[in-house]
């Protein structure tokens, strides 16, 4: 059974799957977990029951299971992989929308469809009726999960029941050199009453000769980005969690599908190939489309990397690249692209390997590199649509400031 699973573990290694991990009889890479295990002997004991023994190697009776065990089995193993706060949110809305499903086709139904061919024969820009009908469907399912309350499955109440079942070594905080115990107790008023408010009753309880309030314990705890430390039971292995959950909430990418091309537009994240340097795409939306033929400019802010203070992550090999937009107003940056049969800029995979590239004009029309500039952009990722829009919105107030000049006296004294 071993052998079995080493040879699984080998194939999905040639067939360059990521994040392949092996155990003691099962494969797992992301949310998909292999199980090697045995057929139950057809032999029955002296009580007439079928024998469950592997003859073989006595080590993996565990892993032998009759056929009637086996739903048992796999709905157990399947409880072990999905459960969490996070999974179970995902697992009811899943189910949530699944339900629905006759509700949903019963009111987008053929009925309307005179009505959608109507609204888009008469739009000035026909396409733009396709966004329309998707940003319904969106809305709808949002709807349902509201009227689901499947929020209500990372309310107080299972957070409690998930404290209760992880075991929590006791840790400390230190503040203005003191420091506080924290165990699970503290963990469960931290959910129920936030965290300032928890550590300040935590402070006044178990150093009550010190003299505390909320201001001190924002300006004196300097580690808050670290309360997941906190929360991470002793049998689980905090590797970078923070980062995963920040990938979720900003990625659109995500969920780009194998058939997927690339498209240039508002957040669009490229590296140059020849300098290494990342670009953030600052062009809207309405104006990456319907190109035709001809070729244009779009515009550009650099992305920099910075440990310390950063906008984005990236998850390159078993690393993050942490990214800071560079709103300066003179580090805007203009690259000519051609427009695809597509009528856009569409991404498309240059030489070997699996990577998808934008090809500006230059390179197109002279079929040769420009040595002083990057003649190749890798498409790196998406940033969902509001993350986007805001960068360009801090943008556009940088480019709205009014410079003046006035008495240094005054401009000091409106500024206290």
């Amino acid at each position: 059974m071993e052998e079995i699973t080493d040879k699984i573990y080998d194939k999905l290694l040639e067939s360059d799957i990521n994040n392949v991990t092996k155990a003691f009889c099962e494969v797992s890479t992301g949310n998909v977990k292999i199980l090697v295990v045995a057929k139950a002997d057809n032999e029955l004991d002296e009580s007439g029951n079928l024998k469950t023994k592997f003859k073989h190697v006595q080590n993996l009776n565990d892993r032998v299971k009759s056929y009637d065990e086996l739903p048992d089995y796999i709905l157990d193993e399947f409880t072990k992989m999905t459960s969490g706060l996070v999974s179970n949110v995902a697992l009811k809305s899943i189910t949530s929308l699944r339900n629905n499903t006759y509700k949903i086709l019963s009111i987008y139904n053929k009925e309307i469809d005179p009505a959608f061919l109507s609204h888009r024969a008469l739009l000035p820009t026909l396409d733009d009726a396709g966004d329309l009908l998707k940003q319904s469907l969106v809305d709808s399912f949002s709807s349902i999960l509201d009227y689901d309350n499947v929020i209500a499955h990372c309310s107080y109440t299972p957070i409690k029941l998930w404290l209760q079942s992880n075991e929590f070594s006791e840790k400390e905080i230190k503040v203005k050199k003191q420091a506080i115990r924290i165990r699970k107790s503290n963990l469960k008023i931290w959910q129920n009453e936030g965290f300032k408010l928890a550590i300040n009753k935590a402070w006044v309880k178990q150093l009550p000769n010190i003299e505390v309030n909320e201001k001190n314990i924002a300006d004196e705890f300097k580690n808050q980005k670290d309360v997941t430390l906190y929360f991470t039971p002793d049998n689980f292995i905090p590797k970078d969690t923070n980062e995963k959950f920040s990938i979720l909430t900003h990625h659109k990418s995500n969920y780009a599908t194998a058939s997927y091309k690339p498209k240039l537009s508002l957040g669009t994240i490229i590296r140059g190939v020849k300098s290494g340097q990342f670009w953030f795409c600052l062009q809207q939306k309405c104006d990456s489309v319907r190109l035709g033929s001809e070729s244009r400019r779009f515009l550009f802010l650099p992305l920099n990397l910075n440990e310390n203070k950063f906008n984005f992550l990236i998850k390159s090999g078993d690393n993050y690249i942490k990214l800071k937009v560079n709103y300066d107003t003179h580090s805007i940056r203009t690259i000519r692209f051609l427009a695809t049969e597509e009528q856009m800029v569409v991404a498309r995979r240059f030489g070997k390997g699996l990577k998808y590239y934008f090809i500006p004009e230059y390179y197109k029309k002279h079929k040769k590199y420009d040595k002083d500039n990057d003649q190749l952009f890798e498409w790196v990722m998406d940033l969902k649509d509001a993350h986007a829009q805001r960068v360009a919105n801090l943008y556009a107030s940088q480019l709205s400031r009014v410079g003046l000049d006035e008495s240094e006296w005054l401009r000091k004294w409106s500024s206290t």
